[in-house]
Formats: C-alpha cells, sequence, structure tokens
C-alpha cells in the first residue's frame, strides 16, 4: 500500500510515479536525436494500468450536478471497455484492449442509483461501440423496467451493423446516434 501524504509536492509526486498507469512529466523525460524523434525515456517507467474486471471495478453510482443547465443533462454509465472491431483506423479501439463487459444486473443498478441521486431524467450508456454490447437488448428491457417512467436512454455510439429494430421501436423514448 502506498501513502501519498507527503511534505513536499516533488516528494508527492515521486511517490506517484509507483503507482501503475501515472505517468509525472516532470519526472520522466523524453530522449531526443539529432533529427528532434523521440528515442526513448528517462526516469520513471510508466506501466499501463488495466482494469481486467470491469464488473467489480469501482465505479460512482453519484455524480457531480452543476448549478447550471448544460446541454447534455444525462446520468452517465458505462456500458463496456474496448471494441470488437479492430478497425485499423481506430486507435482507442487498440489501446482499450481487451474488450471488458458488465452484466445487465450491475449496470441497471448502477443506472438506477446514479438515475436517483443525480435527478436527472436522461441517461445515456457510453462505451466504444454501444451496439456491440452483446447484451443490449436485455439491459434495455431491464432499464425500461426499473427506471422511472418518464426516464429517457440515450445510446451513443451505435454503428448501423449492430443496429436492431428493437432500439428503433424503443426511439421514441431513446436518443440514437
Amino acid at each position: 500500500e502506498l501513502k501519498l501524504q507527503t511534505s513536499s509536492k516533488a516528494e508527492f509526486l515521486q511517490k506517484a510515479t509507483k503507482i501503475k498507469g501515472v505517468y509525472v512529466p516532470s519526472i520522466t523525460k523524453p530522449n531526443y536525436n539529432e533529427n528532434g524523434e523521440i528515442v526513448g525515456f528517462s526516469g520513471e517507467k510508466v506501466e499501463k494500468a488495466f482494469c481486467l474486471d470491469l464488473e467489480h471495478a469501482v465505479y460512482p453510482h453519484t455524480q457531480t450536478v452543476g448549478n447550471i443547465e448544460a446541454v447534455h443533462d444525462r446520468s452517465v454509465i458505462e456500458v463496456m471497455r474496448g471494441c470488437y472491431r479492430g478497425c485499423r483506423f481506430c486507435q482507442a479501439g487498440f489501446i482499450y484492449r481487451p474488450v471488458r463487459t458488465k452484466s445487465v444486473e450491475t449496470l441497471t443498478k448502477t443506472a438506477c442509483d446514479i438515475m436517483v441521486y443525480s435527478g436527472f431524467e436522461s441517461l445515456s450508456m457510453n462505451s466504444l461501440s454501444t451496439g456491440d454490447y452483446p447484451h443490449l437488448k436485455e439491459l434495455l428491457t431491464s432499464l425500461k423496467e426499473k427506471l422511472p417512467k418518464n426516464s429517457t436512454v440515450s445510446l451513443p455510439s451505435l454503428r448501423i451493423d449492430s443496429f436492431e429494430e428493437y432500439y428503433a421501436e424503443e426511439a421514441k423514448k431513446n436518443s440514437l446516434t
């Protein structure tokens, strides 16, 4: 267990570099060749941090609600991380591998909690490709049964080849992108 209480900012930053996935620019510096290209780094090595078990990962069941109206005044839940498709042009699809999902039960509970605590009437289900979530139809059915009746659900990041007729039937109350 790493304790980050320190007497100085420099000491704090040095300790923070020991946490997997933390990059401190003032400590890890790039090394350049004569052409100005990065050839390596000096300082602390940064190891990529992964949350392999998304089902049991800590996820907030509340969210900060601003005191002014925002364009996207809605609650947000993360449906899955990663993408099955591996499109060559998509950097995110490669960076966030492997694909990790949450169960319908976990997502429904999180959505209900966050909607109650935030007071929003709209929920957005986010991921790189929401339509690729393997249990999306079951999740929409579960949310329809458990969320307050005036709630709406947004499905951003739907690819046309993952679109099903059921989503269109629900679109009277949903937003599809």
